[in-house]
């Protein structure tokens, strides 16, 4: 019994599907480098950099605003 499903594993191991399929599966996990696909506009090129570098100045704004109740002083 042992031997058979063994030798059944073998077969479908080395049959040429098994091989296109490993094919495939390999084919896909590689990087491919050229021009983009969809190609993105300046304007929004430049609202996506403003809105990334603005969003890095929210906690240290938030802190800066903050830090006269953290000190004690009351004004």
């Amino acid at each position: 019994m042992f031997s058979a499903l063994a030798r059944n594993t073998l077969r479908a191991a080395g049959s040429p599907a098994s091989k296109v399929i490993a094919r495939n599966i390999n084919s896909s996990y590689t990087v491919v480098s050229g021009p983009p696909t969809n190609r993105i506009s300046f304007a929004e090129k430049l609202i996506l950099g403003m809105t990334m570098c603005g969003s890095l100045f929210v906690v240290p704004s938030w802190v800066l605003v903050n830090i006269k109740k953290w000190n004690g002083s009351d004004e």
